[in-house]
């Protein structure tokens, strides 16, 4: 049975508003001066107040996939398909559509982005609150006095103590935990309603991940946020996220809601790696997946994870399957799911 348009998410998610859908969103990167598919036909929902997690191994497409939704993708990208904003006042905003100049509404006030790697993401030359101030609205900007007020009551937010201090320093002069929470703080200057964290947690050790995730989580009840969470870790994926999409070589290959999915994976590859988290939580030799992903210049035909599937047959190399409804109520791309599919 295939997915039916809107009926399974709305099954899934029925007690929430919708706040954005992406629909048959296709990207293409210029890789030497050659066009590359490296995102196809990507459809999602994402409902307010819920944390969306999006996982799979790095190189699958989960951060080109987050940053065409506010038009931060190299020069010479192409981008087709829709992404709807629902806005509190009822107006819809195709996200695509809207030129440069009409993204700066977008970018930080309406949608928030909170990068992989604050080093790299944060301007090296000016003072953490001189960053997070000129972040604020612009209601707050406009008066120095109460927008440094907002600075400080943000650090505090996030669970930075000695607040003048790092208003004054410099990005390099703080630890990585601290300087992720500055850029917290900065990405929720702008009052979003929506807040993309980019694998928030991959530079820090176990115990720092938990604390800032605690954050995030925290700050989500506090400014009703709705959050999309990325990461390759299901274990960061499972323990802080209401609904899921799996991705591979720029598809989703399985989604629904995160615990059914856990528990009673439907397509190999979400199986696979949940084994491999669990080989590392044993303490044993960890276990990987055979092979690797694909080169985007050089995608396999039918499925693209049959090279690696222990499950492949002749109809997987050469055909791809659709997104079918799966047993825990999402739907999984595969011929040979490993729940029952949902039968009319």
């Amino acid at each position: 049975m295939k997915m039916g348009d809107k009926e399974i998410n709305r099954k899934l998610f029925e007690n929430h508003d919708l706040i954005l859908t992406v629909r048959n969103l296709d990207i293409k990167l210029n890789l030497n001066g050659e066009l590359v598919s490296v995102i196809d036909k990507i459809d999602f929902d994402l409902w307010t107040g819920s944390t969306l997690g999006i996982v799979g191994e790095s190189g699958s497409g989960k951060s080109i996939l987050c940053k065409a939704l506010l038009q931060i993708l190299p020069l010479g990208a192409k981008v087709s398909g829709k992404v709807n904003l629902y806005l509190p006042d009822g107006e819809i905003l195709n996200l695509l559509s809207l030129k440069p100049q009409e993204m700066i509404s977008v970018r930080g006030k309406k949608i928030g982005f909170l990068f992989q790697e604050p080093t790299t993401s944060m301007n090296p030359v000016l003072k953490c609150g001189k960053q997070v101030f000129d972040s604020l609205v612009d209601r707050l900007r406009r008066n120095k006095n109460i927008g440094m007020q907002r600075v400080t009551e943000l650090f505090e937010l996030v669970g930075l103590s000695d607040k003048e201090k790092i208003a004054n320093s410099y990005p390099h002069e703080l630890s990585g935990g601290m300087l992720q929470r500055v850029a917290i703080a900065a990405a929720l200057a702008g009052e979003p309603s929506i807040l993309i964290a980019d694998e928030p947690t991959t530079a820090l050790d176990a115990s720092l991940q938990r604390k800032i995730l605690q954050t995030l989580s925290q700050l989500q009840k506090k400014f009703d946020l709705t959050l999309i969470l990325v990461s390759h870790d299901l274990n960061i994926i499972s323990n802080w996220t209401n609904n899921l999409l799996v991705m591979y070589s720029g598809r989703i290959v399985e989604y629904g809601q995160t615990a059914k999915i856990i528990s009673s994976p439907a397509h190999p590859y979400t199986q696979a790696l949940l084994e491999t988290e669990r080989s590392f939580e044993q303490k044993g030799l960890p276990k990987s997946i055979p092979g690797a992903l694909p080169a985007i210049s050089n995608k396999p035909s039918g499925c693209q994870f049959h090279p690696r599937c222990y499950y492949t047959d002749a109809l997987c190399q050469v055909d791809e399957p659709d997104i079918l409804v799966a047993g825990h109520g999402g739907g999984t791309r595969c011929y040979y799911p490993l729940t029952k599919l949902i039968e009319n």
